[in-house]
């Protein structure tokens, strides 16, 4: 068994062209990334094997980003337009969602949250829309009382504030 000669060179002054060059030398080794390991150091190969493993992960990644995106532009082609009915308006007791209008740039549509309106549908009791007809002091303190921001509708004991 012989022993190989481990030969240095001395350090060089990095140049401004050898700084700039060096994303352009990395990305044709990945690409020649194919040559024998063998003769690499154990450090070298596995940054050699990890490139390889990157650039695997990559062609997966640009295959699975077209086959979404086919499947999105397939989905905006055929879904349904939504009924004005759902259109959401200051006096609805649900939440929203927006999304850009395609016939006024710059403004955005409000919809029903269409989950809110199913949890208003398994409610027993009829809905109502109150407003609160008392002075701001007595807010406050059923608010305070209650530890929330604001009051949605009527607690115990304070039906007599609100109207509906």
């Amino acid at each position: 068994m012989s022993e190989t000669a481990i030969t240095t060179t001395p350090a060089r002054k990095a140049s401004r062209r050898s700084v700039l060059q060096g994303p352009a030398i990395v990305a044709p080794a990945v690409a020649t990334a194919s040559l024998p390991v063998l003769a690499a150091p154990a450090g070298d190969a596995e940054i050699i094997r990890l490139s390889r493993e990157i650039v695997a992960l990559q062609k997966r990644l640009d295959a699975t980003d077209a086959t979404a995106s086919e499947a999105e532009d397939e989905f905006q082609r055929i879904k349904p337009k939504r009924p004005d009915a759902l259109r959401w308006q200051m006096a609805d007791p649900v939440g929203y969602w927006s999304e850009p209008s395609s016939r006024n740039k710059g403004r955005w549509i409000l919809w029903c949250n269409e989950r809110d309106i199913k949890k208003l549908g398994s409610r027993k009791e009829p809905f109502y829309q109150y407003c609160f007809s008392g002075t701001q002091e007595e807010y406050d303190a059923i608010c305070h009382a209650h530890g929330v921001e604001y009051l949605q509708e009527p607690t115990t004991g304070t039906i007599h504030l609100f109207d509906r």
